[in-house]
């Protein structure tokens, strides 16, 4: 009994913070058009990473599902508010990229604990549809996480390490950080985030003069060249030019030297990134 008033409870205080905040975003839309800054809160997202994601970037997905407060709460502000809904409060593009990231792996969490006990996102629907056939609210848009992002991260913003923050709730994803993206600290952030991801899934094979790589690198191959060319203006540019960028300086010798080593794309494990798989 008193397991369940201290459930009703909570609920409650969920659905008054909810009210709140709806309340709040109707009282600052002025006209069909025109809003007011409303100033993003991640707060409820941080105490999900916090809490729930460790160290390796691996998710305890029991303890989500049964404790899901924060992540609702947050889901709910996403569902209210976005850089489209909102754009005043996202005047600078760093706020909007950090919002995107953020959406997307908040979405993935969402998306899994629904399902949730699951071996991969691949079982949660067919033909890899918890990506493209599952529609969340996002600023009073219906999106799918294929949506955001290939239509608003890859689409809107020359930002290849966007492929290294967003997280697809598998093992051999990019480990989801357990620390909110921001604004202020975006450019620290999505470097750190691609050098563990270059160092952690690419590796050096010297003995049979080869570099065996994450399939994110084949699959997004264009994103990582196309960059390359334009920031470094060159005409042409390969996959281990990009690599080069975060490896250290012996391993940048061996990719870029004259003769290159082959290239090996790694099969991708779609299992899940649980903390206690079965």
């Amino acid at each position: 009994m008193l397991k369940l008033a201290r459930k009703l409870r909570a609920d409650l205080m969920f659905n008054r913070a909810t009210i709140l905040f709806a309340t709040v975003i109707s009282v600052l839309t002025v006209g069909d058009t025109h809003t007011i800054g409303v100033e993003m809160d991640y707060s409820a997202y941080v105490r999900v990473l916090e809490t729930f994601v460790d160290e390796k970037g691996n998710v305890d997905y029991a303890a989500l599902a049964g404790n899901g407060r924060d992540l609702r709460i947050f889901t709910t502000l996403l569902s209210n508010l976005s850089p489209h809904s909102h754009p005043d409060s996202f005047k600078q593009e760093s706020s909007r990229l950090a919002y995107w990231i953020n959406a997307y792996n908040a979405l993935v969490l969402k998306g899994v604990v629904v399902a949730y006990p699951v071996d991969s996102v691949k079982d949660i629907k067919e033909q890899m549809g918890f990506f493209s056939q599952t529609y969340y609210a996002v600023g009073g848009e219906r999106l799918s996480l294929n949506d955001i992002e290939h239509k608003i991260l890859r689409k809107v913003f020359d930002e290849p390490r966007i492929h290294a923050a967003i997280n697809c709730a598998s093992v051999a994803c990019p480990p989801l950080s357990r620390n909110v993206y921001r604004s202020e600290d975006l450019e620290a952030q999505l470097e750190t985030a691609m050098r563990t991801f270059v160092l952690e899934k690419v590796r050096l094979d010297r003995e049979n003069r080869m570099v065996v790589l994450s399939k994110i690198f084949d699959w997004f191959g264009g994103d990582f060249t196309g960059w390359y060319k334009r920031k470094k203006g060159v005409e042409n540019a390969h996959i281990l030019d990009y690599i080069g960028l975060y490896l250290e300086l012996d391993g940048r010798s061996f990719v870029g030297g004259a003769q290159r080593p082959s290239v090996r794309y790694e099969a991708y494990n779609w299992k899940l990134n649980d903390q206690h798989p079965d």
